[in-house]
């Protein structure tokens, strides 16, 4: 039997050592037919040459500009799709991988499975858990996961049903991404895993953690860190654009409401913290992604 033809696509712009690291676990992936893919965002740091001089096996793509996170993969993912991918697994160019991450990943994987995601763990912190899988509060469309920030328990189950994934890594059959299409790009970065896989339960397909394939988070390093201006600011303009998308008619009140709510705890948090840089960050978000609003603006 053919094996499946297996693409692993990371985003880079300016974090070369952080993509070294990333592709050196990749290369010892036990997976066969895998090809390696790294979309540069118009890197300044000399990443693009360094990644070919140490891993001339991962092909390439450099951008003009830099086009955030959701574009940005989605020039990788239309080209693993051209290039006859059966499976496409996007990962942070900040983790690190098991060396049967993806083997394990790709077990479960069936007709009836829209996304696979591993168990990750926060990588200065290796049996803590950053992230696995949750569920979506279906008035709030907020979402819970269980076993973040806990330490790993060892008896999870090894196949766990979610309503989202991190999109720090998530394994896509080629038959969800020709069904629901690819990440929304007004998701400049943040929120764009969330609304794919909201789209993905929508189609009828399933969401499933494994909790065998293991990988490590360096966490919010493609935007600065957390709190860190650039974060604040992409996930207060990504809310509005998620939760307006989203959100029906009966749900419009309880978010509104609930959001006014986060918006004054976070605002509260930072400047208890003394981020005022952060705190401005957030406010513009808010601002930015409320001029983008549009009535009846809804996007797949």
């Amino acid at each position: 039997m053919k094996n499946p033809l297996v693409y692993a696509i990371t985003l880079n712009w300016n974090r070369k050592d952080d993509t070294l690291a990333c592709l050196e676990t990749l290369v010892c992936q036990t997976v066969p037919e895998l090809n390696i893919l790294v979309v540069d965002n118009h890197s300044t740091d000399g990443s693009p040459n360094a990644i070919a001089r140490r891993y001339p096996q991962a092909e390439q793509i450099i951008n003009s500009e830099n086009l955030g996170f959701a574009a940005g993969f989605n020039v990788g993912l239309q080209f693993a799709l051209d290039a006859g991918a059966d499976y496409l697994f996007i990962l942070n160019n900040d983790t690190i991988l098991s060396t049967d991450c993806l083997e394990r990943l790709l077990q479960p994987a069936n007709a009836e499975v829209g996304i696979l995601a591993p168990l990750i763990y926060y990588a200065n912190q290796p049996q803590r858990i950053w992230a696995l899988g949750g569920s979506f509060n279906p008035l709030l469309l907020e979402k819970h996961d269980p076993w973040a920030e806990k330490d790993d328990p060892g008896d999870l189950p090894e196949i766990l049903g979610c309503d989202f994934v991190t999109g720090c890594a998530m394994l896509f059959p080629r038959k969800t991404l020709e069904t629901i299409g690819l990440f929304d790009e007004k998701f400049r970065m943040y929120y764009e895993d969330s609304d794919i896989c909201l789209r993905v339960r929508q189609a009828g397909l399933r969401i499933c953690a494994v909790s065998r394939a293991h990988m490590w988070h360096k966490v919010a390093r493609s935007s600065g860190g957390s709190d860190s201006p650039a974060e604040r600011y992409w996930m207060a303009r990504s809310s509005i654009h998620y939760f307006q998308k989203h959100a029906l008619g009966w749900q419009i009140p309880a978010v509104a409401f609930w959001r006014v709510g986060s918006a004054l705890r976070t605002s509260a948090r930072l400047a208890g913290r003394r981020k005022w840089a952060a705190l401005g960050a957030y406010w513009r978000g808010l601002k930015d992604g409320l001029a983008d609003v549009r009535v009846g603006d809804r996007y797949s």
